[in-house]
């Protein structure tokens, strides 16, 4: 089985780690448009003013997701979806 989700964002990683949890063999690929991984938007105000750094912030490293087997590719923009070409 091959799952695509696109955005990395809490929704976006959440899911792929349920989806790794549900299927330990699936092919999971997560597609985000930043060039950082899943990180607290609330938080974000603090990073840029200087008072927090930004790898503090960060909710799912780099390194989580690849303990998971979950490939992550970023920053990367969506165009199109070929619905023809997947498989339920």
């Amino acid at each position: 089985m091959r799952i695509v989700v696109v955005g990395c964002g809490t929704a976006g990683a959440s899911a792929a780690f349920a989806a790794r949890m549900q299927n330990r063999k699936a092919e999971i690929t997560i597609i985000g448009d930043e060039p950082q991984t899943t990180y607290s938007r609330c938080a974000l105000p603090f990073s840029v003013a200087g008072l927090v750094p930004l790898d503090r912030i960060v909710v799912f490293p780099e390194k989580q997701f690849a303990r998971a087997g979950i490939e992550l590719i970023k920053p990367a923009t969506v165009e199109e979806i070929d619905t023809k070409k997947c498989l339920l």
